[in-house]
């Protein structure tokens, strides 16, 4: 059984500027478990990937209800064989290289699924993914996190994140990421191995911000200003944050907190 991170919306707090929706501000904090994270690597330009992708879609009612935090990071290495993933980025590849060598590993590969930073194959098997999510959940949070969220105008989110090291855990220790993500996205894949598919894509990271580094007194406490970019859709973003240890990369505990944009009618 899972305890659900506290989310806060204080609906009417302000009415963001444009037509078509309007704006709230809105609050979440960690929960008292540690909340498993769940990445895939993948790309629009793999043949094997949107098996992967719909799989990880099916995972929003667990993400909703507060079990796991899914993101998508799409990275860039297949742009060159006929279709540019307009989801990709250098800084993902970046990313998936890293935890590579974090755990000693030659190559890299799409779909990859990870779970708390750690190859996971068997995301095909139901029971194995529970078994996985399930030893991860009883892990200790080796940190406190909260995230608040206010909308300042249709293209800029003000986010305010806090937290604390659990334990005797110095600032050196550790450090966090916040992820932007969008869910519903959907492309006419034109070119490629996927020519002529109509793919569809939720969680996907389209922003990754940091690293912030925790204070000496095992604190943090940092101020960030979101872009949002055009053709992004602010009632399906998300923020998320995620703390990592310096030292072996491991997951200390992460939060999310859904847009506060609600559309109009």
């Amino acid at each position: 059984m899972f305890d659900h991170a506290s989310i806060v919306v204080l609906a009417g707090a302000a009415l963001l500027a444009g037509p078509g929706f309007a704006a709230d501000r809105c609050s979440a904090s960690s929960a008292p478990q540690r909340l498993p994270v769940v990445e895939l690597y993948t790309s629009e330009g793999c043949s094997s990937c949107p098996p992967a992708d719909r799989w990880l879609s099916s995972l929003t009612r667990d993400a909703k209800a507060g079990r796991l935090l899914p993101l998508a990071f799409h990275v860039d290495y297949w742009d060159y064989i006929g279709w540019k993933d307009g989801f990709a980025q250098s800084a993902f590849s970046r990313r998936q290289r890293e935890l590579a060598d974090q755990r000693g590993v030659a190559t890299i590969y799409t779909p990859q699924v990870v779970v708390d930073t750690r190859d996971f194959l068997g995301w095909r098997d139901a029971s194995a993914f529970e078994a996985s999510l399930a030893s991860a959940g009883r892990q200790p949070p080796g940190a406190r996190l909260s995230l608040d969220l206010r909308l300042e105008s249709a293209s800029r989110w003000k986010v305010d994140l806090r937290g604390n090291l659990a334990g005797a855990k110095s600032g050196g220790d550790a450090f966090v990421f916040l992820a932007v993500y969008e869910n519903g996205l959907e492309t006419r894949v034109r070119a490629g191995e996927n020519a002529g598919a109509t793919l569809r894509h939720d969680h996907v990271v389209r922003n990754w911000l940091g690293p912030f580094h925790f204070q000496a007194d095992g604190a943090i406490s940092k101020h960030a200003d979101i872009a949002i970019e055009p053709g992004w859709k602010p009632h399906n973003l998300g923020i998320a944050a995620l703390a990592f240890s310096a030292r072996g990369g491991e997951v200390l505990q992460a939060v999310s907190l859904p847009s506060c944009v609600t559309p109009r009618d």
